[in-house]
Parts: C-alpha cells; sequence; structure tokens
C-alpha cells in the first residue's frame, strides 16, 4: 500500500465516522529495517499517530 492510498483509506474512514484526526506524526520502519528506492517492497511499514477529535 503507498502512502497516498493509507492516507486516502484513513481520510475516509474517519468522515465516515465523523471524526476529525490531527496528525501527530508520521513514522516508517527503524533504521535496521532500510527502504531500499529500487525496492518498493522494502517500503512496507507506515504508520500515521493522530489525535481523533469528535465532529461539530
Amino acid at each position: 500500500m503507498t502512502q497516498e492510498l493509507l492516507a486516502k483509506t484513513i481520510r475516509e474512514a474517519a468522515r465516515s465516522a465523523h471524526k476529525r484526526l490531527r496528525q501527530v506524526e508520521f513514522r516508517t520502519q527503524a533504521p535496521d529495517h532500510p527502504i531500499l528506492w529500487a525496492a518498493d517492497e522494502s517500503y512496507y511499514l507506515k504508520f500515521y499517530i493522530f489525535q481523533v477529535v469528535d465532529e461539530k
């Protein structure tokens, strides 16, 4: 899953649940699992940390 697709999926889920998300952080895998630019499969771990806020 690309970072763009991950963000789109989270955004749509938040909208569907009537929640606002405040992004705190975006991270990838630790340095002992390097991302090889020539190998998309090496960019396998991505995650966001959000604060969830009720919509008003």
